[in-house]
């Protein structure tokens, strides 16, 4: 019998370990320290709906996979054929799949250390609670996260005066000028102030921008710097990276110099936007090329295509802006909206 390890259990690790757990032929092991899945794109609905909404968006690993092996450890490196854990524990495998995903080190609530699922649902009306008292709001950061936390914030709270700070020319700079435009055009519709070209820093505990100009506010969320989580792979790993942290990898996900380590998720140096919807289609061609190595090793692997870049962005409960391969259909929001993909993987 073969034995896969696969480390992380976000969208793309969750959904590795369920296409494989009915294999006879395989051993999964999850290494994840949390005992939970949270659904990653509905945390910020759950941070204004605390009570309701925030505890559908997590379950325990050992209802979604009760036939895997989950070891609550945090990976610490790897050495030839071995996944090294914390307190001096070491994994064999066969093969290895990595999808520890990115982590957002400036806002701790979007990808919490919290490892209890009920400690994190307190931890979530925590924050919420924060929010809730709070009557002026500054967001940093034009992306997809930042535009969204304040489609969601204006939407909740009329009388709450939120500032959108964005370094670029135009907010979703990674989007189409449309997607953009319309974005712009919900979010001053629902009260949102939107600051371009500006680029705010904290000093002594106050944030100013490059003038020096005073931003004062009861509430500062730093809605960007997203980084790759593989600074615990160590050098002698065989596992190449790139300077932003990404592990580079073929068309097959296979490791570059490791034929038995493969990675997938944010993590893979993919050319193609970080979606979790990609992340699935990830996992689901890893499980037939783990099904094929386990027949045979020298099997020739199913390759993967980037995706072009797509986008459905919730601005408010109703509506918000969506840029697909064929042009901008927002009303296909309200597909989201329902329960913003959460069971999709739940």
């Amino acid at each position: 019998m073969k034995r896969i390890v696969i480390v992380g259990g976000g969208v793309a690790g969750k959904t590795l370990s369920s296409a494989l757990e009915e294999n006879r032929n395989l051993e999964v092991i999850l290494v994840e320290p949390k005992e939970y899945l949270e659904a990653p794109f509905a945390q910020l609905r759950a941070l204004v709906e605390p009570k309701t909404f925030s505890p559908l968006i997590r379950r325990k690993f050992s209802q979604l996979i009760p036939q895997v092996k989950h070891i609550k450890k945090k990976a610490i490196g790897i050495k030839e054929k071995k996944l090294l854990l914390e307190d001096g524990l070491a994994l064999d495998f066969d093969f290895l799949v990595i999808s520890t995903g990115s982590k957002f080190p400036n806002w701790a609530y979007l990808k919490s250390s919290e490892i209890n699922m009920k400690a994190r649902q307190k931890e979530v009306v925590y924050e919420a609670n924060k929010l809730k008292n709070a009557n002026s709001i500054i967001i940093i950061g034009g992306g997809s996260v930042g535009v969204e936390l304040a489609g969601e914030i204006a939407y909740h709270w009329n009388d709450k005066r939120i500032t959108l700070v964005n370094a670029g020319s135009r907010i979703l700079g990674g989007l189409d000028e449309k997607t953009s435009r319309h974005a712009v055009k919900l979010l001053e519709a629902i009260g949102v102030k939107i600051l371009n070209n500006t680029i705010l820093t904290e000093k002594e505990g106050k944030w100013v921008d490059a003038k020096g100009n005073l931003f004062e506010s009861d509430l500062v969320y730093q809605a960007i710097g997203m980084s790759i989580d593989s600074d615990w792979i160590n050098e002698d790993s065989g596992i190449t990276k790139t300077e932003k942290g990404f592990i580079k990898v073929d068309n097959t996900f296979r490791v570059i110099g490791r034929n038995d380590i493969f990675a997938i998720g944010d993590i893979a140096d993919i050319p193609e936007i970080k979606l979790g919807a990609f992340a699935l289609k990830h996992a689901h061609l890893m499980e037939k090329n783990i099904n094929s190595l386990i027949i045979n090793p020298d099997a020739k692997l199913k390759t993967y295509k980037p995706r072009k870049t797509i986008s459905m962005i919730p601005i408010g409960k109703k509506k918000g802006a969506v840029q697909l391969v064929f042009g901008h259909p927002h009303f296909l929001i309200a597909i989201k909206q329902k329960d913003l993909f959460a069971s999709k993987i739940l």
